[in-house]
């Protein structure tokens, strides 16, 4: 038996998405290792103690989550949660702010990542300002959980790039796309990158 327990986090009957989890139960199984699965709704809807109720009885077990995106908020919460229980998440808050957030990491890697920008909020004219310091278009888009725009530029230079297929190779200057009439509550961040 294993000394830690992974936690698998899983949205209740997701019907647009696979997460495979399946296999990965499969191979902890093989290592010797426990798992079990909690639902991910209660969770991003501020009930986290909720969501560890169908858990085993609490042995002091330490916990290592495995699961969708969770916001910073979100999985403080859950490791509240389980101290709660008097039972402990691997990782801590801080330590997860500071591996999943860009603007957290990216300073970090330095050279070792495409250039990147960010803006806090939703500002889409912000977002082009950032994107276009990185160079001509194409950029590539992200953001969820970071809460910031993120805009990264991949060099031909760089070796772990991708970069997108085009069929013919455009010379104009893009033009900033026109602000949304209205943003949704539940979207927070607009992200660019750009691969040149």
């Amino acid at each position: 038996m294993s000394d830690v327990t992974i936690l698998f986090g899983r949205p209740h009957a997701p019907q647009y998405a696979e997460d495979r989890f399946e296999i990965e139960v499969l191979a902890a199984e093989e290592l010797g290792i426990d798992s079990y699965a909690i639902p991910l709704d209660p969770i991003v809807n501020g009930e986290p103690e909720r969501a560890l109720r169908r858990l085993p009885r609490p042995r002091s077990r330490r916990w290592l989550y495995r699961g969708w995106m969770l916001s910073e908020e979100e999985y403080t919460g859950l490791y509240e949660a389980m101290l709660e229980r008097d039972e402990d998440l691997v990782v801590d808050p801080e330590s997860f702010a500071e591996a999943t957030y860009v603007p957290n990491y990216a300073p970090l890697l330095g050279e070792h990542t495409a250039p990147t920008r960010w803006t806090e909020g939703e500002d889409i004219r912000d977002a082009w300002e950032a994107a276009e310091e990185l160079g001509p278009p194409p950029w590539m888009a992200g953001g969820g959980a970071s809460r910031s725009l993120i805009a990264g530029a991949c060099r031909r230079s760089a070796t772990r790039c991708t970069r997108p297929r085009r069929t013919a190779p455009s010379r104009a200057k893009p033009s900033m796309p026109p602000a949304p009439a209205s943003t949704s509550a539940s979207s927070t961040s607009r992200c660019s990158s750009a691969v040149t």
